[in-house]
């Protein structure tokens, strides 16, 4: 029965992150701490999304949504009947969006920082003309990196009841570059680098099991997460800090077994974004990018996230199973960030396992229908995204020792 709820997770899980909320990327997967014995999973993902939107001059923008990729590991050791620990390493978070130029629609001319400028033209001194017409999304552009390690000691108590929680260690790093903006001229805000920073935070929960028809309930907490980033690239080549908060969230994982040979699985991820700010020009504590015109509000405006997922898991043989679960993330009701320019998912994902003596290798392929949305930057509705999706693949590999 283990190794049947072993193939069983890793095809429920192969490829379900082609989409989710905010900057979640991983989900924060614990289902290796469940495992029996000692084993150790590798996991890889990639997802492809397109994503095009029009801002409300009419400038098309295609392909904003870059391709990435997903890596992950996992290793679970009793220690004694009751107590094991795991370490799983994922990327939990991440961001890779770059609208380059777009076509049509109007465009203003641009202007930048530029202390030796005298002014004219209509132009105040320090602000200077580069030469190019720009739309508002220009040039607009993110990567947000992130890995994380998790040490998770488990405790059962013997009567199906088992806690767990542990330290987490997460670095996060990246780089943004702002919209241009609205009006008759659009400021060059220069590219921004947020060096990695190394944050801690922590996870805590509680599990209840039935073994002989393969129930599991299990509710995880992680907490919020601190981060400071040496900042550069601002006006006038400036430096600084700039202070964020990567979200706390609960996990809620459940299955059961539905028939011989059959599981019924779903889970919940609410995550709280509303302490994830990026506001590098006003941050008075900081003090950096001095000459930097004010006005510039925070350009991340992620909205919380809310997922479900359903599935059903069959075994067909002793060496082979499937699985095909939904995937739903209602919509905010409310416009997005440009960083992120969606409103809600609905996918499906349909996945594989074949295990052989203590190997398992499983893989599936998800399609994600991205909902609409109205984009929003420097506090301004200013593009429409629609008919939009991604597709994402995974496979992961389990040795049981």
């Amino acid at each position: 029965m283990n190794r049947f709820l072993t193939t069983t997770a890793l095809i429920a899980a192969a490829a379900t992150g082609a989409s989710a909320a905010g900057l979640d990327r991983s989900n924060q997967p614990l289902g290796i701490l469940f495992e029996d014995g000692e084993e150790v999973e590798l996991t890889f993902g990639f997802v492809a999304p397109s994503i095009d939107g029009t801002d409300f001059s009419g400038r098309r923008y295609e392909d904003v949504g870059e391709s990435y990729t997903q890596l992950g590991f996992g290793y679970v050791k009793p220690l004694t009947d009751r107590v094991s620990y795991a370490v799983i390493v994922d990327e939990p978070f991440g961001a890779n969006v770059d609208y380059g130029t777009g076509e049509g629609g109007a465009t203003a001319p641009e202007v930048q920082f530029d202390p030796t400028f005298p002014g004219g033209g209509g132009l105040p001194p320090g602000i200077a003309p580069t030469g190019r017409a720009v739309g508002i999304l220009d040039d607009t552009y993110v990567e947000v990196n992130s890995v994380a390690l998790s040490i998770v000691p488990r405790y059962e108590f013997g009567n199906g009841f088992s806690v767990h929680g542990g330290l987490r260690i997460q670095r996060v790093g990246g780089a943004i570059e702002i919209p241009n903006g609205t009006g008759t001229t659009a400021f060059n805000t220069p590219r921004l680098q947020f060096d990695d920073d190394i944050g801690f935070g922590y996870l805590i929960g509680g599990a209840y099991e039935r073994p002989d028809i393969a129930l599991r309930l299990a509710v995880t907490y992680f907490s919020e997460i601190d981060h400071e980033f040496d900042t550069s690239g601002g006006f006038a080549g400036s430096s600084g800090t700039t202070e964020t908060t990567t979200p706390d969230a609960i996990n809620v994982d459940f299955q059961t077994g539905i028939a011989p040979d059959t599981l019924l699985t779903a889970s919940f991820r609410y995550s709280d974004w509303d302490e994830f700010v990026l506001d590098p020009y006003n941050d008075a504590d900081a003090g950096v990018f001095p000459g930097a015109p004010g006005g510039i509000p925070d350009v991340a405006g992620i909205e919380d996230g809310r997922r479900f997922t359903l599935g059903v898991a069959r075994r067909f043989t002793e060496a082979f199973a499937a699985s095909a679960t939904l995937i739903y993330e209602p919509d905010g009701g409310s416009n997005v960030s440009v960083l992120g320019p969606s409103d809600g998912v609905i996918g499906l994902t349909l996945g594989g396992a074949y295990t052989r003596e203590n190997l398992t290798i499983g893989g599936g392929i998800n399609y994600s229908k991205l909902g609409d949305a109205i984009g929003t930057a420097g506090g301004n509705e200013v593009a429409l995204f629609e008919d939009n999706h991604a597709i994402g693949a995974g496979v992961r590999v389990l040795y049981e020792f």
